[in-house]
């Protein structure tokens, strides 16, 4: 029951990453929409945040699994 516990938080840290992309790729749109950056740029950036997020993604699955590992020796 402790690893259920563990995947509900790592799920709940993954979809608080995910609204923070989306969030971040929304000021990107309005910021271009405005003409504060350019196109270009704001490509560039999207793709980094989705880089980011990502690796963070993969880093949590990885905590995930070392967690769940622990649980099931004690």
């Amino acid at each position: 029951s402790l690893a259920k516990v563990a995947h509900d938080y790592a799920e709940k840290s993954k979809v608080a990453i995910r609204h923070v992309r989306r969030d971040g790729m929304e000021n990107l749109k309005k910021a271009e929409k405005d003409g504060d950056i350019s196109q270009d740029d704001s490509r560039g950036l999207s793709e980094k945040v989705q880089k980011m997020t990502d690796e963070t993604i993969t880093e949590i699955d990885k905590l995930l699994v070392a967690k769940e590992k622990e649980i099931m020796q004690v």
